[in-house]
Parts: structure tokens; sequence; C-alpha cells
């Protein structure tokens, strides 16, 4: 996943899905590959990159990978759940590498594209900007859930639609972008 930013908003993301063992034609994602996508991007010169520490530096117990990071000449990272995760050491592991955590993903027990359950979502994504402000983070991934067989498109659309007007103004006061990760083909 890549996403967009440059040095006056979210930095750009980059983490790695694997599909096989390997990426890149079987090139194992290593801090070398990493540099060479850095140099490939350098016209691109004022954008900063975030570092999915769940996806990349996997060999590594989840409290080092920051340092690993660090390492790897990069200064953010980010992550998918925070809920369940040791945020305080994962915090203070990144302020020990240098690393600013700057971005993880909008929880909720349910999914966005459920119009029967849009209030809900507004509710449990609530956690998530409390957690972000505790944590200096000011954006979050949200995720539009997979696609629910059955119910017409359009109907989903507009949950997601309703779901982000319910917490972008919730967003907003606490000085939080939401950015939207989709899933599917429904936005």
């Amino acid at each position: 996943m890549i996403w967009g930013g440059s040095s006056h908003s979210a930095p750009l993301s980059l983490s790695w899905r694997p599909r096989g063992d390997t990426p890149h034609g079987g090139e194992p994602l290593t801090s070398q590959c990493l540099a060479r996508l850095s140099m490939a991007v350098s016209p691109m010169a004022d954008l900063n990159f975030s570092v999915c520490i769940e996806m990349l530096f996997t060999d590594l117990p989840l409290l080092a990978r920051p340092a690993a990071v660090a390492a790897a000449g990069y200064s953010f990272i980010e992550f998918g759940h925070w809920s369940g995760k040791p945020m305080d050491d994962l915090q203070a592991a990144a302020d020990a590498a240098g690393v600013e955590l700057v971005c993880f993903h909008c929880e909720a027990d349910v999914p966005l594209v459920n119009p029967e359950t849009t209030a809900q979502w507004v509710a449990d994504a609530q956690g998530s900007i409390a957690e972000a402000r505790r944590r200096g983070v000011s954006t979050l991934i949200v995720a539009t859930g997979q696609e629910i067989m059955g119910l017409p498109r359009a109907a989903q659309h507009a949950a997601i639609v309703a779901g982000l007007r319910g917490l972008a103004p919730l967003a907003e006061a606490a000085g939080i972008t939401l950015v939207l990760e989709t899933l599917n083909i429904l936005c």
C-alpha cells in the first residue's frame, strides 16, 4: 500500500503484502531493497515514507522493528490494528530508535460497509481516535471491510459515506486525518 503525502501532510506508507515468500521477483524486502526504492523516488524528495512494521522486518520481534526501520534510514512507522499490541512498549521502542509512529488502523468491531451497523462503527472507531491522540498520531487508516454479498453495492457505498461523515467531525476536532484504504470496489 502506498498512499500520498508530503512534508506538509501524512507520510507515504510503505508496506508489503506478500503473495509469496519474497517480493520483487524473489528478492527479499531488506534494508538494501528499501534503499533502492528510496533512490527510485528521490525526484519526489519532499515525500516521506512510513514503514509498516507488521509487513516488514517480520523476522524480528515487534519491539525490535522500530530500530530496524531507523537502521534502514527511515523515520516513520505504522502498523494495522493497535489493540492487543503493547502500545506503551512500542512507543518507547520507537522513541528510543528515533522514529515516529505516524498512523495505525481505525478499529471497529463491525464493518464500515454494513448500513445496519453504521452507528456502532462510529462509536467503536472513537476508541482509535482516543488512542491516536494519546500517541500523538495524526493519521488513522480506515478500512472499508469486505463487500457483503447479496447487499446492493449502493447500500454499502452509502454506509461507507455515512460512517465517514459520522466520524469526520470527531477526527477533525482531534486533529486527525482519516485515510480510506479501499479493500473492495465499493468506494
